[in-house]
């Protein structure tokens, strides 16, 4: 299964700006474009819950597109679940992949937060990184991975300026 990584980072690679959780909060009007885009043309999107109570707001279900959110408490959005809309899963990165193969997925979305990139990273799963990086530094912020102990190699396959002050777009090939 091609799984895709999708990411905004500040230049010294956090995820967040110091303790603000939403990326739209500070990531430039050409990432969100692009990031919504991604949204638009993806049917399968994997997030952890953190990265879903923080977008659940502007998240419309609709038919043809599944939103599984990975959660240790899937009875927390009982209130929520649209069966094949939007669904709450309490399994590893490898279970998770394993039962989108068995319904037929071939690739998905990757959106966040650092436990679940940490995590499916960590179990070899992510096919592609595709970073957008923002000309800001933070400092203090959640990091794009956590704190999992990673040696992941990659490939830049693709760049691209998305704006003036030299937001970029990199898409890596996990080798």
């Amino acid at each position: 299964m091609r799984i895709i990584l999708a990411a905004v980072l500040s230049a010294d690679g956090k995820l967040t700006k110091w303790g603000d959780s939403s990326a739209e909060a500070w990531s430039s009007p050409a990432d969100q474009e692009y990031f919504n885009s991604l949204i638009a043309e993806s049917s399968l999107i994997i997030m952890g819950s953190g990265t879903f109570d923080v977008a659940k707001s502007s998240i419309v279900n609709s038919a043809g597109k599944l939103r599984i959110v990975l959660t240790s408490e899937p009875s927390r959005y009982r209130n929520l679940l649209v069966a094949g809309q939007l669904e709450f899963w309490s399994d590893t990165p490898l279970e998770t992949v394993k039962k989108l193969k068995e319904i037929g997925y071939k690739e998905a979305l990757l959106v966040g937060g650092e436990k679940v990139y940490g995590a499916f990273l960590e179990a070899k799963l992510v096919s592609e990184v595709w970073l957008t990086v923002e000309p800001k530094i933070f400092g203090a912020g959640k990091s794009f991975a956590g704190s999992t102990q990673l040696d992941v190699k990659m490939r830049l396959v693709e760049s691209k300026k998305l704006n003036e002050d030299g937001t970029m777009l990199l898409k890596y090939e996990v080798l």
